[in-house]
């Protein structure tokens, strides 16, 4: 039966041929990009070889950030930049080698092993190495010399600052509440200090936005113009600070988040401490950011990740932030709007835009009661930008994928509208059953297909329209055009909720009323999708929520930041050592040559020898970090790459002809002989005439696809990590064989230019029976794969999603075929066609394919 799937904007490049296909090229993309700069073009960094239709370069005049000295006069172009150390190439200071730097490394930053244990490792360690004649000593003594080692890191080392802030106004003659004597303390790292210790991040060399992205919107020009109209500034370099806040619960279960004063609800009551708390919030921010101030106007001279100095001109650039906190950030009353003077009521559609200049004349000439009522404004609050030149916070307000759209929007409004109608239609009792067949499958869109009006349907593919287009990676006039459509048609299917009793009051909501800036938001600031709470949220856990855990919880905010500035110094170091080639080779290189040899000798035995099965005869597990497959530290900007288990599996086939018994496909020998020979002599022959593959192979029940996704900037390079598995068994149950993306057409777009599969086997050829060639290491890494044939050239005209079916041969057998692992993009998930009727109960994510 058909199966519906997402739709996708990829589009790299792949050949099919049938039965087998061509070695994919993984470089021959739409979009590759060169990581090397010319000599005579410092901006020629990430520039895309083949721009996108509409795309153009464009530089501002003056600031061209030019290279200089560090007294911030220009120099030659051609310099080459100062060393990125003085200190010598073995010199591993404050760590004696490299074995006591990736020790500390792996048992602080990734093992995250407490105290205790770590000197229990000690001992075990030292006496494991203890001999009669002596012998050698563990990296650490104790956890102490650790932490000191650590402590005593240069690099990355930005101090920790506090100031401490506390109500100053008048208190009452007698019951002073104690939050008006309470001292709040704010630790912080000096805004100034932690920039420019990012600047000199070598990492980050050809990394920098200099012109695509969040620089190529109207708000960078606009400051830039703003900047140059000092002429000491002309041939600096503009750096915005893109600030964003965001709290978090460090403990689910207690629910604990008393390390920010402005998350306590023990006097949420009382007026006046709620207007202190945003007092607090305004105060806390200027005195965090005060140390970038001078740069703002006067040019710094900082080092940059190219090792080279440039003059750094400082600005507030836009800030992240969820609506609750844009009503802080503003100073205006919860439900009125921050970009437009829209009344609370009439949300609907759009206002005349609000802006700095006329919150400060409202103030300046009407009461605090009508500002309150009349214009949604808090008049004593005063906004932290005021104190900082050409930032108007108004302006800075960056979209807010994550809660405008995805929460706020679709989960908040529209999912709970639909429930409600369909208590309207069908009574509490039959809407109870309808939504326990829509949750069933935990899938939306499809599954409502039957239960609702086609018009309610129509709203979602259009909401999940603007929700793609936004979070393309480059958005052209084309593009906006698109949105502005797809808003148009949202916003006229979502009237059906109004009309048939369920939301009749109108839809002045404030998440869905923000649609209508994002337009303007997307001049200013260029793809919102790198501008989302989504960034500051995915730091929650490893900034937070992992330090408390392992902190002992008595005043635990400063291990909280201890840990962080540990970790933040043992990063720096790394960069450091790893750009002085320390880290080239394993630090069993430096061992003696009697223990390197033993240990190299114990890991050879290992890896080379067939691995006994576990007692359980379980899978290999998925970890977190990957290791059941191989990836690339650095991945190059390529669009996939895909890579297979370290280790094959135990107790499979190790023949074409016992993994055709073992998958009862008998045509597997024939399908495998195709691929090598297609391979290897391109068109030379064909399927009837190939003589069956009789070599031995390797089976993998899992590969892992390392890719960029430019919708998802949350990872470094926007790069997506992801296991594909093909397991006759999952822990003696039923199968989890992947569905898989391939690139079949460069010359098409979107879901047109891909094939869909699902993997049955991961298998490598290590040799061809000793006949006529030799598979090598490359070619001959292979996946055994079940074809999807396109229902239609185009997706689904009520839900807008791409219709896919299972491909069969001529005499009804499916049609399988064996592809190269180059060809595979990633993973895709596929949602059945669900109809009309119920879901029965047996259907599940395993056997919903088949059912279907």
């Amino acid at each position: 039966m058909p199966q519906f799937i997402p739709q996708s904007h990829c589009s790299c490049c792949w050949f099919k041929s049938v039965p087998g296909l061509k070695q994919h090229q993984s470089l021959a993309h739409n979009y590759s990009f060169d990581l090397t700069a010319s000599a005579n073009n410092p901006h020629d960094y990430l520039v895309p070889t083949k721009p996108a239709p509409g795309i153009f370069h464009d530089y501002y005049n003056e600031l061209t950030g030019d290279i200089c000295n560090t007294n911030g006069w220009e120099i030659n172009l051609n310099t080459l930049p100062p060393p990125i150390s003085k200190k010598d190439p073995n010199d591993w200071a404050p760590y004696h080698d490299q074995m006591q730097f990736e020790t500390a490394k792996f048992l602080f930053k990734n093992a995250k092993m407490s105290a205790s244990n770590f000197d229990s490792l000690c001992d075990l360690w030292g006496g494991s190495l203890h001999t009669k004649e002596g012998g050698y000593a563990p990296p650490f003594a104790d956890h102490k010399q650790l932490y000191k080692t650590i402590d005593s890191t240069l690099l990355g080392d930005v101090p920790w600052d506090s100031f401490k802030l506390k109500y100053s106004s008048d208190c009452p003659m007698s019951n002073i509440p104690p939050w008006m004597d309470q001292m709040y303390k704010f630790w912080f790292h000096p805004a100034h200090s932690l920039v420019a210790n990012m600047l000199t991040n070598t990492e980050f060399n050809s990394k920098f936005d200099y012109y695509q992205n969040f620089m190529s919107g109207d708000w960078s020009w606009m400051q830039a113009d703003k900047i140059a109209e000092d002429r000491s500034t002309h041939g600096g370099m503009f750096v915005p600070i893109i600030l964003g806040s965001d709290k978090t619960t460090v403990s689910v279960a207690t629910g604990q988040n008393n390390y920010w004063p402005l998350s306590t609800k023990k006097y949420s009551d009382d007026p006046i401490f709620q207007q202190f708390k945003k007092q607090l919030f305004h105060a806390a921010m200027s005195r965090i950011l005060a140390s970038l101030k001078p740069g703002m106007t006067t040019p710094q001279v900082l080092k940059c990740p190219n090792c080279h100095f440039h003059c750094i001109i400082f600005g507030l650039g836009p800030y992240i932030a969820d609506y609750p906190k844009q009503v802080l950030l503003l100073g205006i009353i919860q439900n009125w709007c921050g970009r437009c003077i829209a009344f609370p009521t009439d949300l609907d559609g759009s206002g005349a835009p609000q802006t700095s200049e006329l919150t400060q004349a409202l103030i300046e000439e009407l009461s605090l009661g009508i500002l309150w009522d009349e214009w949604g404004i808090d008049g004593n609050v005063i906004p932290f930008t005021e104190d900082f030149p050409h930032t108007n916070i108004c302006q800075l307000l960056a979209p807010d994928i994550l809660h405008q759209l995805v929460k706020g929007t679709f989960k908040d409004h529209l999912v709970k509208w639909v429930g409600k109608y369909l208590e309207l239609e069908h009574r509490k009792a039959g809407a109870k059953e309808r939504l326990a067949d829509i949750d069933h499958p935990y899938v939306y869109l499809p599954a409502i297909k039957g239960h609702i009006p086609d018009n309610v349907i129509h709203m979602f593919h259009t909401f999940l329209e603007v929700c793609y287009i936004v979070c393309h990676n480059v958005i052209t006039d084309n593009t906006l055009m698109e949105l502005k459509d797809a808003l148009n048609h949202f916003h006229q299917y979502c009237r059906i909720f109004k009309d048939t009793g369920v939301h009749p009051e109108g839809f002045s909501l404030p998440h869905q009323h923000a649609l209508v800036h994002y337009e303007m938001l997307i001049c200013l600031f260029s793809a919102p999708n790198g501008l989302c709470t989504s960034i500051t949220e995915s730091k929650h856990i490893a900034a937070v929520k992992k330090p408390w855990h392992h902190s002992n919880k008595h005043n635990a905010l400063s291990q909280i930041l201890q840990t962080n500035q540990c970790i933040s110094q043992l990063a720096a170091a790394h960069v450091d050592f790893e750009a002085q080639g320390m880290l080239s080779l394993s630090c069993l290189a430096y061992l003696p040559p009697s223990n390197s040899q033993s240990i190299s000798l114990s890991l050879t035995a290992v890896t080379t020898s067939d691995r006994p099965a576990s007692k359980d005869g379980e899978e290999p597990s998925l970890d977190e970090d990957g290791s059941a497959g191989i990836v690339d530290k650095h991945p190059g900007l390529v669009h996939s790459d895909v890579k297979l288990a370290c280790s094959p599996a135990c107790n499979c086939a190790r023949n074409a002809l016992a993994l055709a018994i073992e998958l009862s496909i008998p045509s597997l020998p024939k399908l495998i002989a195709c691929f090598t020979s297609k391979q290897l002599q391109p068109d030379s022959v064909t399927l009837s005439i190939v003589p069956p593959f009789t070599g031995h192979l390797k089976i993998f029940h899992l590969a892992t696809a390392t890719f960029i996704a430019p919708s998802d900037p949350s990872r470094i390079g926007s790069m997506q990590h992801e296991h594909i598995c093909a397991i006759p068994s999952w822990h003696w149950g039923p199968t989890w064989y992947n569905c898989i993306f391939m690139s079949m057409d460069n010359t098409r777009e979107g879901m047109l230019s891909m094939d869909v599969a699902q993997v049955h086997c991961f298998f490598s050829l290590t040799h061809t029976n000793g006949q006529t060639f030799h598979i090598s290491k490359t070619l001959g890494l292979c996946a055994l794969v079940c074809w999807f044939d396109h229902i239609a050239d185009e997706p689904d005209e009520l839900t807008g999603m791409w219709m896919v079916a299972p491909s069969f041969l001529e005499d009804g057998l499916p049609h399988h075929a064996v592809i190269h692992i180059d060809s595979i993009v990633h993973s895709v998930h596929l949602l059945p066609i669900f109809g009309s009727g119920y879901i029965l109960l047996y259907v599940n994510c395993h056997n919903s394919l088949e059912v279907f």
